[in-house]
């Protein structure tokens, strides 16, 4: 049994061995006094999750509720976990009750506190219905089996050959969404009602202790039974009810709590999940009591998990479980176990661990970490139509826009007739919410038209729309297939592994809609978050799904604008804080005076209503620059508009571990802050390759204290590139190494390998720009008079343009425009680079040579097989003839715009003709079975990825190159989180243009 290390962690220097009163003194700020501003990504996504929100109908929501009490059922239940059938349904509700409430908060729409409302009600119609406190959408004969020993439902088959219940998970979740529309949203019944919860099940624990004994408990609770003891304490807080805390600390596991209170790793077999939310549960603990045991629980936790079993991302766990200390290369290299690695639960829980230690502590290393672990695995488990990406994309290039000290980078396409089509996008799918909500299970319940809160006042709403984005020919053909094989009876919780629903949520399969999540976040080689094999997951859908990651998910995407600030006020308020005339003072009096923690770059508004000040941050953390850019802007509100008025207070800046610190730029008006960069200094450390510290060197720096309406303070902070060994003691293991830009795992777009080689210590001499100028799209001409194929896709004959994209092992194929638009995967695939290979004097027009390189694949050109196929291949790796054609502009056309067409430079360098496979996976089908396309017919069109996704970066090996993308923006893309550094052969080439020995072996 492993021991904590003694101070692994620079994160928790501060925190071993302290002590503190049960109440924390930094706070943080409502939700309704933190908004997100347009553009963002965390605005994108909480807007996205709340048109999920808005899709779900309360009647369907309640509908096992009122069935198993017994009352009317309009509507029918949705599928997946909350099938009627399945014995865990119901958790998914109290997730939506918090995050509702939240959705309340953070926007001020009273739509989302009615709605909610809505659901309260029925919830309430269905206590009284049972008439002693119970409250679930399950009999209470499952508990009776549960506190027998006996399995809560057919039983559910997992990693570890273990059967496990999830029973009082449901309970804990229902009590904290109704404690939270009780605090949050102020509904009148919802704190009596979690009470009655309360007084039921204690009641039932404290008999079933009398009558069994405490063995016998203990041996009930080895199942995952959540945050109960968290949501119990809270509720003590919340009431002054000793009672609820008495019973709190009967899920106060012992077998957990004690290893934990002395600081053993005894984590290997345990499932990560509920032992996360246990936590959390000492957590409350110390704030409800002050009992330093259960802080030193907390503390000694989080210090294991990070320090043995975590991955570069701050995410932890393999098919759910932890397993020995720092053997993490098991989960990469078993092709099994990499496509089932992260729990997206699991992060959802460890933020809100790190987010108690931050307020017991103010150790900025946390809000390092905190940042570390939402950049890499919250944002990304929602999926984005493409639309949304560019809209992303776009965003920061507006973002860039206001930070004039930097370098301007131009974005001027090629091709600007071709502008006008370069958003353009798949015609999105609307239809009634009859046809999404058709459900899986066999009876057939139609939906009434119920009153909708939102339909009136839709545009307060922000353009979110209500039917989702599916395809009625997708929700018909789902709900067939799920009539033609329903569930067996053995498999009453989760999936099964012949779920008809699978072949519908595959990467490009299932079209976009609001409500689409993972449940795992791969972390091997050539996996996608949309693969499914054996028990993974992929892309749930909107009414088919509701994993237990769902719940956690709406959560998370709800509460964005949480942790940005924080403040802790002076314990005795004095007038230093007050409007007026004051004398100015030292900053070492920060004791003294109301303080602000700036702990996350988003673009947001704050508004310190204590204060009376707002301030405004716009931040940009994926620009060319290579740094996080932010500008906060201060005003005063009301009386303090006042001229010559100020506010005191210290704003603590966060100075992360991933920047150089002499590279530290701060102004205030203006003015440089140079001790900010001096004290940076002193706090870091040296980082190199090793694993990852989590937040080692990080301090703030103290800019103040007197503040006036119009103060601006500038930052620059440029991100460091530096790869992080993975975490495993092993010999075998150490080439395995994540690339990292700040706090970004920079995962690599890869079919197959993960090979690279190259220098790990100077990594940042292998990573540049991509090139933005000369993105294309090729369009296959076709040698039977110029008429497009009928094309057979989505069921539908259609005339539409074929592109020439690359597939999995770099074969060249044509497929519709439209399914290669459908994903950014697919579209970068489609789109191509231009390559100057220089000009040649005798030919006609000011023809110029040029080469094809793949947008996805940097360093693969467009080749010839040999076998009359094209295909991607590496010019210095000898395997497929390039491409070299010679561009020329013949005119533009009445209505296709200007047409540019490629001609071979010499007949001896490709064939005139090529055979290209036609199709997109087995969804789509061509009349004709391969299409021969004459090599002088290839047609330039506008690029399928009109630009390159946020933060991407070249990585560029001596074997390889790699298109680097941020692991949170990658949706569709088959990438590696690690790669697998491979010793140069010789001397790595340093002050590249980037073309390397691709471009040497092309001018050959």
């Amino acid at each position: 049994m492993a021991w904590v290390p003694f101070l692994v962690f620079c994160c928790l220097a501060a925190i071993q061995g302290s002590s503190g009163a049960a109440s924390a003194n930094i706070k943080p700020f409502s939700l309704a006094d933190v908004k997100l501003l347009e553009g963002s990504e965390q605005r994108l996504n909480r807007d996205l999750n709340l048109r999920f929100l808005m899709m779900l109908e309360v009647d369907c929501l309640a509908y096992n509720f009122r069935l198993t009490a017994g009352l009317p059922t309009p509507g029918s239940s949705y599928g997946g976990w909350e099938d009627a059938n399945v014995e865990v349904r119901g958790q998914f509700m109290g997730h939506y009750l918090t995050a509702m409430a939240y959705a309340y908060q953070n926007t001020g729409n009273d739509t989302y506190r009615h709605r909610a409302a809505q659901f309260v009600d029925a919830l309430k119609e269905v206590q009284d219905k049972f008439g002693d406190g119970y409250l679930s959408a399950f009999p209470r004969e499952h508990f009776d089996r549960l506190e027998s020993l006996k399995p809560v439902w057919a039983p559910y088959y997992v990693a570890d050959k273990r059967w496990v219940a999830l029973l009082p998970l449901q309970i804990h979740k229902i009590m904290a969404g109704l404690l939270d529309q009780a605090q949050l949203a102020g509904h009148p019944q919802a704190l009596h009602m979690v009470e009655n919860m309360a007084h039921y099940f204690c009641s039932r624990i404290e008999n079933l202790i009398a009558g069994q004994g405490r063995a016998h408990w203990e041996a009930v609770m080895e199942n995952e039974f959540g945050g109960m003891n968290e949501v119990l304490y809270n509720l003590f807080m919340e009431t002054g009810n000793r009672t609820y805390a008495d019973c709190a600390h009967h899920f106060d596991k012992p077998s957990f709590y004690r290893p934990m209170v002395e600081g053993k790793d005894m984590l290997a077999g345990l499932h990560a999940n509920t032992h996360l939310a246990q936590a959390n549960g000492f957590g409350a603990r110390f704030e409800a009591t002050g009992d330093p045991e259960a802080r030193a629980a907390v503390e000694n936790f989080f210090a294991i998990v990070l320090g043995n079993h975590s991955f570069s991302t701050g995410g932890s766990n393999w098919y759910e479980h932890w397993y020995p200390p720092q053997t993490l290369g098991d989960a990469l290299t078993s092709p099994d176990a990499a496509l089932i690695t992260e729990e997206s639960c699991t992060q959802y829980n460890i933020l809100k661990v790190a987010r108690y230690l931050f307020r017991w502590t103010g150790d900025a290393a946390l809000a390092d970490y905190y940042e570390r672990a939402i950049l890499n695995d919250v944002i990304g488990v929602q999926r984005h139509p493409p639309a949304s990406q560019e809209e992303a994309a776009g965003s920061h290039e507006s973002a860039h826009h206001h930070h004039n000290h930097m370098h301007a980078h131009p974005h001027a396409h090629p091709h600007p007739h071709f502008h006008s089509h370069l958003h353009s996008h798949p015609h999105q799918h609307t239809h009634s919410r009859a046809m999404l909500h058709t459900r899986e299970h066999s009876h057939n319940h139609l939906h009434p038209q119920q009153s909708d809160p939102s339909s009136s006042s839709s545009s307060s709403l922000a353009g979110q729309d209500q039917q989702g984005g599916a395809t009625g020919v997708d929700a018909a053909a789902m709900s067939a297939a799920y009539a033609a094989n329903p569930r067996p009876d053995n498999y009453q919780v989760v999936s099964w592994p012949d779920d008809p629903g699978r072949r519908f949520r595959g990467t490009t399969n299932l079209e976009f809609s609001p409500g689409q999540f993972i449940y795992y976040l791969p972390l091997g080689t050539g996996n996608s978050k949309g693969d499914q094999r054996g028990w993974t997951h992929g892309w749930g859908d909107p009414f088919h799904t509701f994993w237990c990651c769902y719940g956690s998910g709406v959560e998370s995407m709800s509460k964005l604008a949480d942790s940005i600030f924080f403040h802790r006020m002076p314990q005795q308020p004095s007038s230093l804080a007050a409007v007026g005339d004051l004398p100015s003072s030292p900053l070492g009096v920060a004791e003294q005076l109301p303080e602000l923690f700036v702990n996350q770059l988003v673009s947001s508004e704050l508004r310190w209503r204590e204060l009376g000040v707002q301030l405004t941050m716009e931040a940009d953390i994926y620009g060319p620059e290579t740094a996080a850019l932010v500008t906060l802007r201060l005003q005063l509100l009301d009386a303090g508009q006042a001229r010559g008025a100020k506010r005191r207070f210290v704003l603590n800046w966060r100075v992360p571990s991933w920047m150089d610190p002499q590279d530290l730029k701060i102004f205030i008006n203006g003015d440089e802050q140079d001790s900010c960069a001096k004290a940076a200094r002193l706090a870091a450390t040296a980082t190199g390759t090793g694993p990852p510290k989590y937040g080692r060197g990080a301090s703030y720096c103290s800019l103040g204290p007197d503040w006036s309406s119009g103060d601006v303070v500038e930052v620059e902070m440029p991100m460091r590139y530096r790869v992080e060994d993975l975490n495993d003691a092993r010999r075998e293991m150490r080439d395995l190494k994540a690339v990292m830009m700040g706090p970004l795992l920079m995962a690599g777009l890869t079919d197959d390998t993960r090979d690279l080689e190259a220098d790990p210590e100077h990594i940042e001499d292998a990573i540049r720009l991509p090139d933005p100028h000369g993105l294309v799209s090729l369009e296959a001409g076709l040698t039977t008079g110029g008429s497009q194929p009928v094309v057979h896709y989505a069921q539908k004959p259609q005339k539409t343009p074929l592109l020439l994209h690359a597939r999995a092992g770099g074969q060249v194929a044509a497929a519709p425009k439209e399914a290669l638009l459908a994903t950014r995967a697919a579209a970068m695939d489609a789109t191509y680079r231009l390559v100057p290979g220089g000009d040649t004097a005798d030919a006609p027009h000011q023809q110029q040579r040029v080469t094809l390189e793949s947008m996805s694949r940097p360093g693969f050109y467009l080749c010839t097989d040999g076998r009359g196929g094209l295909m991607l291949c590496q010019p210095s790796q000898g395997n497929g003839q390039v491409l070299t054609f010679a561009k020329r502009d013949v005119g533009q056309g009445e209505s296709a715009g200007p047409t540019l067409e490629l001609e071979p430079l010499n007949s001896t360098e490709a064939p005139s003709r090529l055979a290209v496979p036609l199709g997109m996976g087995h969804d789509t089908e061509v009349a004709l079975s391969e299409l021969t396309i004459a090599v002088t017919g290839l047609r330039l069109g506008p690029p399928a990825a009109p630009k390159y996704p946020p933060g991407a970066r070249l990585l560029k090996g001596n074997n390889r190159s790699y298109l680097l993308l941020p692991l949170g923006q990658i949706m569709d893309e088959r990438y590696t989180a690690y790669f697998h550094f491979v010793k140069p052969s010789a001397q790595l080439e340093r002050g590249d243009d980037g073309a390397g020995k691709d471009a040497a072996a092309l001018e050959e």
